[in-house]
């Protein structure tokens, strides 16, 4: 059974004193064990799309005007506040885009983990430290007792990335939305954020969300690729078929603004 699907999703977007048609008509399902990329240029509606999925979103902003998000048969668009709360987080985790903007620069890592914890599990604050190190261990953060006891400032934006990862795996979740999760990483720390997520792929079994811009990362780590230009899907298809034989103009022209190497076009 695919374990997410968006169907006939539409958004809204507020201007002014009323609201206008921002995402249309998306569709796409993310099976167990697979990772399903979605690329396109900034403000074409990746984010906001899975912002949607948690319904994260301001209502004051934006707003679902119709459309179904199914996670193994639910429909999180219909549950209740209480109900979305054990879905996010327990079900679906989500890593963001800055980790330095979503960890806390008040409270240590540590603390931030085991809120993390407790908020998915009933256990002690000893056995959640216990369970938070363990999981920094998994996400290969050096010396994770000591990184347990520092700040989100006083990490590199690599180490902080995979606080991150690991703040969003803490509730073993089955389903990881990852929302530009390399972003101004250099190319090496990126590289080790990605094998760190197929890694964890493969050992959880999770299906993966993935939104970028770069399609290096696409071609390397996605099985499918989903490329959205102002607000819809205009091309799905796996990722070694997008790559030989791009059907949509604006999927060529996203291809082809790669740069080769060389300095060719």
């Amino acid at each position: 059974m695919s374990r997410l699907e968006v169907k006939g999703l539409h958004l809204s977007l507020r201007e002014g004193n009323g609201f206008s048609p921002f995402v249309e008509d998306v569709n796409f399902t993310v099976e167990k064990g697979k990772t399903v990329a979605l690329v396109g240029e900034s403000g074409c509606g990746k984010s906001i799309t899975c912002l949607s999925i948690l319904q994260l979103l301001d209502p004051e902003s934006i707003r679902i005007d119709r459309g179904s998000i199914l996670f193994e048969g639910k429909d999180l668009l219909t549950l209740s506040q209480n109900e979305l709360r054990q879905i996010r987080g327990n079900a679906i985790g989500m890593v963001f885009q800055d980790p330095l903007t979503s960890l806390n620069p008040v409270f240590s890592i540590g603390s931030q983990l085991v809120e993390a914890v407790q908020n998915h599990h009933s256990v002690s604050y000893a056995q959640a430290k216990e369970k938070a190190i363990q999981m920094l261990e998994c996400v290969r953060v050096s010396r994770p007792d000591i990184r347990f006891t520092e700040y989100p400032y006083q990490l590199s934006g690599g180490m902080r990335q995979r606080v991150m990862i690991a703040m969003a795996l803490l509730g073993e979740p089955r389903l990881l939305i990852a929302d530009e999760p390399t972003t101004a990483l250099d190319v090496t720390i990126q590289a080790q954020i990605l094998s760190l997520l197929v890694e964890l792929q493969q050992k959880m079994n999770l299906g993966i969300l993935l939104v970028t811009h770069d399609l290096g990362v696409v071609a390397e780590f996605a099985d499918e690729v989903l490329v959205m230009y102002a607000g819809r899907i205009v091309e799905r298809a796996p990722v070694q078929d997008l790559f030989e034989n791009p059907q949509h103009p604006y999927t060529k022209k996203l291809l082809a603004s790669v740069l080769k190497l060389g300095g060719s076009r």
